[in-house]
């Protein structure tokens, strides 16, 4: 096959561009995050709660949580459903520290524990509790980050409510109550 001179007469809808990605869907963020609402800490808290969710986030799939918080001491932060106190959430965690990695799965409790922040600075959380409204079990991930002073951590998290209610109800809970400044907020996803 011979080589052919490819000339604009020959393709249609010709346009002269500079850009590279000509011809590309332009970046949408259909399918992203909106925000629903936010809580900053204006004084120490060890709980705190996003209520009304059905009416919140109806029409939302997904519910991501993004929270920056420190407490008054060496804290875990916990994610508890609907109020609900029965051992109906199991979790698998993987953390990385120092130059060592650990990991465990738990078992069943009324919580699940997102991660263990410190004193001294504020560590960030992503959340992300999949299909939180459907009659399913619910699916949860976090990954979080952390810095001790001396050290520096990634912590993977992974958990399951065994249950198929509807979540209308997320409770935040903190071993030794977040501090001033610690900020979470609440996003769903269509």
């Amino acid at each position: 096959m011979g080589v052919v001179k490819l000339s604009t007469a020959g393709i249609r809808n010709y346009s002269k561009t500079s850009d590279f990605l000509s011809g590309n869907l332009p970046l949408s963020l259909a399918g992203g995050y909106d925000l629903l609402e936010t809580t900053t800490l204006t004084s120490s808290a060890s709980s705190i709660s996003f209520t009304g969710l059905d009416t919140l986030a109806a029409g939302y799939k997904h519910l991501q949580i993004r929270m920056v918080a420190k407490a008054g001491g060496n804290a875990y932060l916990r994610l508890r459903f609907n109020n609900d106190l029965t051992n109906t959430l199991t979790r698998h965690y993987l953390s990385y520290s120092g130059g060592m990695e650990s990991g465990w799965e738990g078992t069943t409790r009324n919580y699940l524990d997102i991660d263990n922040i410190s004193s001294n600075y504020f560590s960030p959380s992503v959340v992300d509790i999949l299909d939180f409204a459907s009659q399913k079990n619910t699916t949860v991930r976090a990954l979080t980050g952390g810095y001790s002073g001396t050290t520096q951590k990634i912590t993977l998290t992974s958990g399951l409510w065994i249950d198929t209610s509807a979540i209308t109800r997320l409770d935040i809970l903190s071993t030794n109550a977040a501090q001033i400044g610690s900020r979470f907020s609440l996003y769903g996803r269509a």
